[in-house]
C-alpha cells in the first residue's frame, strides 16, 4: 500500500522500496493490470515442463514413433549401425543422467553434460575422462535442468539449462585453475577447469518470441562467435523459435522454424524471418 499506492493504482516505484514519500512511486501508478480481469482464465500461462530424455516421468504426452509419420521419407528399413555406451558415470551432484553431447574439433575431445550440472571432457572412446567438474548448481542463478551442450571455442564447454540459463568451463590444457575460484564453483573437479563466465557466472538468455517457452537444443558457430537456441513449442506458444546470440550473449536475431513448402526437395524445415 505504501510503496504502490491505494487501489486502483498499481505498479512499482523505481527502485522498488518502502517509502512514505508518495511522490516517488506515484509516477509509476497505472490501471493497466485491471484490464486482465476482463478475460479471466483458470489456467496457468506458464509453459509446461518439457520432456527431457532419460529424466521425464510424465507419460501423458503421446509421441508418434512411427518413422513413416516423420518429416523425412524413409526408403526401406533403417538399421542401427553402431551403439556406444558411456564408459563412465555421467552424473552431477544429485544422480542425474547424460543430457548433451558436443565435439571440440580443435582438441578431438567430446564434451558430455549431465542434467544436474556435471561437465565432462572425454576422449573418443567415450570412457576416458580427461577433465571433469561438478558445478555447485544450488548456489547461484537457477539451473533448472541441464539439457544440451556446445563448444563455444577450443576447450570452452558450455551447457544450457531448459530455462535458457547457460554456464560452462574453460579447460586449461596442462594448467592449474585458480583454487579459490574452483572451490566456489565446483563440488568436485580435476583442478584444470575455470568457470567460463566467471565464478557463479550463469547468463540468463533473453529472448523475445520465445519468452514463454523452454529450450532443449543449443548449437554454436565458433567462426562467427555466435550460438543458437531452439525453443520447445507448447499450447500457449506453438511456434518453434530459433534465437541467435552474438558476443556478450546478446540476442541478435530470431526466426520461426516451419515445415518446408516444397516436398520435392531435401529441405525438411525452413527458417522464416531470422531477424
Amino acid at each position: 500500500m505504501i510503496t504502490n499506492g491505494p487501489p486502483p493504482f498499481t505498479g512499482t516505484g523505481d527502485p522498488a522500496r518502502l517509502t512514505l514519500d508518495m511522490g516517488k512511486p506515484s509516477g509509476y501508478w497505472s490501471t493497466d493490470m485491471y484490464s486482465r480481469l476482463a478475460t479471466a482464465k483458470l489456467h496457468s500461462f506458464n509453459a509446461p515442463t518439457p520432456q527431457v530424455p532419460g529424466l521425464s516421468t510424465d507419460k501423458s504426452v503421446d509421441f508418434n514413433l512411427d518413422p513413416a509419420a516423420g518429416p523425412l521419407a524413409v526408403d526401406g528399413q533403417l538399421e542401427l549401425v553402431e551403439r556406444t555406451e558411456l564408459g563412465f558415470e555421467a552424473s552431477g551432484t544429485s544422480g542425474g543422467t547424460a543430457a548433451g553431447l558436443a565435439f571440440d574439433p580443435s582438441t578431438g575431445l567430446f564434451g558430455v553434460v549431465t542434467t544436474d550440472a556435471g561437465l565432462f571432457y572425454v576422449e573418443d572412446d567415450f570412457s576416458t575422462v580427461v577433465s571433469h567438474g561438478l558445478v555447485d548448481a544450488i548456489n547461484g542463478n537457477d539451473i533448472e535442468t541441464t539439457v544440451d551442450a556446445a563448444f563455444f571455442g577450443p576447450n570452452r564447454l558450455i551447457a544450457m539449462a531448459s530455462n535458457k540459463t547457460i554456464y560452462g568451463a574453460d579447460r586449461l590444457d596442462g594448467g592449474q585453475a585458480n583454487e579459490a575460484d574452483a572451490w566456489k564453483e565446483y563440488r568436485d573437479t580435476t583442478g584444470d577447469l575455470e568457470p567460463a563466465f566467471g565464478v557463479k557466472g550463469r547468463p540468463m538468455l533473453k529472448t523475445i518470441r520465445a519468452k514463454k517457452a523452454y529450450a532443449l537444443s543449443l548449437a554454436a558457430d565458433q567462426e562467427t562467435q555466435s550460438f543458437y537456441v531452439v525453443s520447445v513449442p507448447h499450447e500457449g506458444n506453438p511456434s518453434v523459435v530459433v534465437s541467435k546470440f552474438a558476443a556478450g550473449n546478446m540476442l541478435s536475431a530470431e526466426g520461426i522454424l516451419t515445415a518446408a513448402d516444397d516436398s520435392e526437395t531435401d529441405v525438411v524445415y525452413q527458417l522464416d524471418g531470422l531477424n
